[in-house]
């Protein structure tokens, strides 16, 4: 796992270096969206942190929502559940994606009753619920029991 980090964060950083470009939020996201397509959601974390750490950046949401979309790939929701807390406690304003891979996370450990709270509160901050929203939403709903 570390060799493969470790590559792939030289890899990124020699392409950047060779495009004389210096590393931005956007490029750490298009990273992450990359790793999350690849279900490497440890990997998407490390390069989150990395750039939580890198001094002079101001962070958004894209970057956190697509690390959350790795952790819902991988049917990680607890990661899922601990990033939604941290994108809150840094005061992001959470988007339809980050509601989606909560909403996912929720669909598969089957937690209707967070599910509901969280489609209930995604209206109530304006966020429009996508297909997708409502579908993880409807689906974490049919297991609630009785």
């Amino acid at each position: 796992f570390f060799l493969s980090l470790s590559l792939s964060l030289f890899l990124s950083l020699t392409i950047l270096q060779i495009c004389q470009c210096q590393p931005n939020v956007g490029s750490y996201t298009r990273s992450i969206t990359g790793l999350a397509r690849q279900r490497r959601w440890q990997e998407a974390l490390a390069v989150l942190r990395d750039l939580e750490h890198n001094a002079g950046m101001q962070l958004d949401i894209m970057p956190f929502s697509a690390a959350l979309s790795a952790c819902d790939k991988s049917s990680q929701w607890s990661c899922v559940l601990s990033g939604l807390a941290r994108m809150r406690a840094k005061g992001l304003q959470l988007d339809t994606l980050a509601y989606n891979a909560a909403l996912g996370a929720m669909e598969k450990c089957r937690d209707w009753a967070r599910a509901l709270v969280t489609i209930g509160f995604m209206h109530s901050q304006g966020v429009q619920p996508s297909d997708s929203s409502c579908s993880a939403a409807l689906t974490a709903v049919s297991y609630r029991p009785g």
